[in-house]
């Protein structure tokens, strides 16, 4: 049987992460994040899109927060 009165180390990850911005116009601004190695032709990147045109609207490539699309490809991506 396990003692609950003796602490356990503990072992966290950190990962850092760069930042990239691109307003596209006026209304449009696409948010990147990725690694820090990751090139913007990797599929590694995290993107939404800021959108202004009638109040603050934020959606996200493929819908999702995932860190699988190209930052390079922003403009053309699917966002939901």
């Amino acid at each position: 049987m396990s003692d609950l009165n003796q602490s356990q180390p503990v072992t966290l990850a950190v990962t850092e992460y760069q930042t990239r911005l691109d307003e596209a116009s006026a209304t449009i601004t696409y948010v990147g994040s990725a690694e820090m190695a990751s090139s913007t032709s990797a599929s590694a990147w995290r993107i939404k899109r800021l959108d202004s045109t009638s109040g603050l609207v934020i959606l996200w490539a493929d819908g999702n927060a995932d860190f699988d699309n190209v930052w390079d490809n922003r403009a053309s991506l699917s966002y939901s």
